[in-house]
């Protein structure tokens, strides 16, 4: 279960949601205690985040900037923060090229080397946890400075695993 303090506008929401396999394609998310059905009706292969929900019955357009600060749904843009309350710590703002352990794990895949041109949302690596695969993804648009883990290699949460630069 992930939780989530979302900052729109000014008003706090508590979001939990197990990930599925195919994240954001269909599952119940709970919003302060109220659970609601979310899926994107499309597959976004390629883009880091839909571009369509639908909540409930209803579908919503919904844009981000790539900082994550910003949110454009309903005609109208929210000022926007998320916190990570799962981990003890938070993980790096999604401007910061660092990409953190959000959990203690082993990596077992690497999909990336020092130089690659990577995107938002763009898979980095795989890192396994009490038999779950937890892919972890890049949090910007960026080029790859250093990647400080080892296929094999057991991290701890918070170790720094890759960095953008």
């Amino acid at each position: 279960m992930n939780t989530l303090r979302v900052l729109l506008d000014g008003r706090a929401f508590e979001v939990e949601w197990n990930v599925p396999p195919d994240a954001f394609a269909d599952t119940l998310v709970r919003v302060d205690g109220e659970t609601v059905r979310v899926r994107a009706p499309e597959r976004f292969e390629g883009a880091a985040l839909p571009e369509w929900l639908v909540v409930g019955d209803r579908p919503y357009e919904i844009l981000f900037d790539r900082d994550l600060q910003h949110l454009y749904a309903r005609g109208q843009t929210y000022a926007l923060q998320i916190r990570d309350l799962t981990i003890a710590a938070a993980r790096p703002m999604s401007g910061d090229g660092r990409v953190k352990a959000p959990i203690p794990g082993i990596v077992t895949q690497i999909f990336v080397q020092v130089g690659d041109a990577v995107t938002l949302g763009q898979p980095l690596l795989i890192l396994e946890a009490m038999k779950m695969e937890n892919q972890i993804r890049a949090p910007r648009d960026g080029t790859l400075a250093s990647v400080n883990v080892s296929a094999g290699e057991g991290v701890t949460l918070g170790q720094l695993l890759v960095e953008l630069a």
